[in-house]
């Protein structure tokens, strides 16, 4: 049986995976220099935490 705390770390270690796959997919693509971490939250579905 999986717990809660199992489970919430699960999701965050597949979106953490998601998140470095799409990054280096359009570091590739367009470079470093042209690219935003907004550009990377808009393929990936989310959106960036306010600091």
């Amino acid at each position: 049986m999986f717990t809660i705390r199992f489970l919430h770390a699960r999701f965050h270690s597949e979106k953490r995976t998601k998140i470095i796959e799409v990054a280096t997919e359009l570091f590739v693509e367009r470079g470093y220099k042209d690219l935003s971490l907004d550009q990377i939250v808009a393929v990936c579905g989310g959106s960036r935490a306010k600091s």
